[in-house]
């Protein structure tokens, strides 16, 4: 009996009955449990609202914690800069010139260092020097590289790296 209601539904038919039961699914699991938080939320604007109070935003406790705790102090950026110009000697190069410029990132709590170094050295060293820069330096970010050579078979390129260097603002 159940072979021949497949039968008779064919491919398409099939397909459309997986989609509604997909639905059905989706509909207790996934949209139940948002339209009881829906609930839960309006019902505490309605006790808000009738008490006169300002209601305060839903926060996963931590999380932002966590996430500036990824960060370095602002206070120690000397230091995770001294540790820039280590790694770049590490890897035979030679920081003499960079510019720096200090930004604070609103909504955040962060300061952001924007960094732009000049390089000269083989494209194995300026590549070593970035990752080993990353992997020390949490909150270091590459932001652009932009490579010349003088000739074609020349082994030694000159490079401008864009990185910005993100610390937490001391309160």
């Amino acid at each position: 009996m159940m072979r021949r209601v497949f039968d008779g539904l064919g491919v398409s038919g099939l397909l459309a009955l997986a989609g509604v039961l997909l639905l059905a699914w989706m509909q207790w699991t996934v949209l139940r449990p948002l339209e009881r938080e829906q609930s839960s939320l309006a019902g505490r604007l309605i006790q808000a609202r009738t008490a006169g109070k300002a209601i305060a935003p839903l926060q996963k406790k931590g999380a932002l914690a966590e996430f500036h705790a990824h960060f370095a102090k602002q206070g120690e950026a000397t230091d995770q800069l001294a540790k820039l110009y280590g790694i770049a000697r590490n890897h035979g190069l030679d920081l003499a010139v960079a510019d720096y410029q200090m930004n604070e990132v609103p909504n955040l709590k962060l300061s952001q260092y924007s960094i732009i170094l000049p390089l000269h050295g083989s494209y194995a060293q300026i590549r070593g020097f970035t990752e080993d820069a990353l992997q020390e330096l949490g909150g270091l970010v590459v932001e652009q590289v932009n490579f010349r050579r003088s000739q074609a078979q020349d082994t030694v390129v000159d490079a401008d790296l864009r990185l910005s260097l993100f610390n937490t603002v001391q309160p």
